[in-house]
């Protein structure tokens, strides 16, 4: 090979190099669900690539999460997640209005809506089931409830501090707490209902977000354990997944990763 042609080579490889690194890294979706034989080798919290190709056994799910929804995948089989991130805008969904003007720091998306029956959802705090809560802000929070039918008193207390006592109406599943002062990242609070049973115990963290990416808001719910806040967005997301033959590929057209 003459000295030219080499010469040639090089330039091109260096142009190819300057073109990829201008592209940026491939686009990520996340693992938020991972069960039977899959949870080891795709656990949840793990960051993938958008075409790296998934290799499922037999009874092993995972689901994917990125900018567009969800996509479930079940083994046995090859897949590569193709159709979970697109760039540059795009229309948010109905049933995710709600997230997103919060993530972005817009007004509580319940406000005017609290007596309306309603699942619970991402940014409220179960008051029957103790755990970590993860929350943008401190104060004017909404707690959840499953069962509205009859009214109750709830005491709210923080490990150190005055209690709080409020008043919790029939027919509403969610009502606004602001409590005495701001909830304290990291906070331990007591939620204790009139009818009795066993308090509700909770871990407050205040989340600051770099991106309002649902793979952002998914990555800092795992990384607190705040598990039944990212149930609630898994299942508000709306899901992609293809009725027959989910993203399935032949191996020999999977890019190499």
């Amino acid at each position: 090979m003459s000295w030219s042609q080499n010469s040639a080579r090089v330039l091109l490889a260096g142009l190819a190099a300057i073109i990829v690194m201008a592209a940026g890294p491939p686009p990520k979706v996340l693992v938020v669900r991972s069960t039977g034989t899959s949870a080891k080798s795709f656990p949840v919290g793990r960051s993938l690539p958008e075409n790296t190709r998934i290799t499922l056994r037999a009874g092993g799910t995972v689901t994917l999460l990125g900018s567009v929804g969800t996509m479930t995948l079940r083994g046995p089989g090859t897949f590569a997640a193709t159709v979970l991130v697109r760039p540059g805008p795009r229309p948010v969904p109905a049933d995710m209005r709600a997230i997103t003007a919060v993530v972005r720091g817009g007004p509580g998306p319940y406000a005017g809506a609290q007596d309306v029956p309603q699942a619970f959802s991402v940014w409220q705090i179960d008051a029957s089931r103790s755990g970590n809560f993860c929350l943008l802000r401190s104060s004017d929070v909404m707690l959840w409830r499953p069962d509205a039918t009859a009214p109750t008193t709830v005491t709210a207390a923080p490990a150190r501090g005055a209690a709080q006592i409020f008043a919790w109406p029939a027919g509403r599943n969610s009502i606004v707490w602001t409590p005495l002062a701001p909830l304290i990242n990291g906070g331990r609070y007591t939620l204790r209902q009139a009818e009795g049973g066993m308090p509700t115990r909770i871990t407050i963290n205040v989340l600051k977000l770099a991106s309002s990416s649902p793979q952002a808001l998914a990555a800092a719910l795992i990384k607190h354990g705040c598990q039944r806040q990212l149930d609630a967005l898994v299942d508000e997301t709306e899901d992609q997944t293809p009725l027959t033959a989910p993203n399935v590929v032949p191996t020999g057209q999977l890019p190499l990763r």
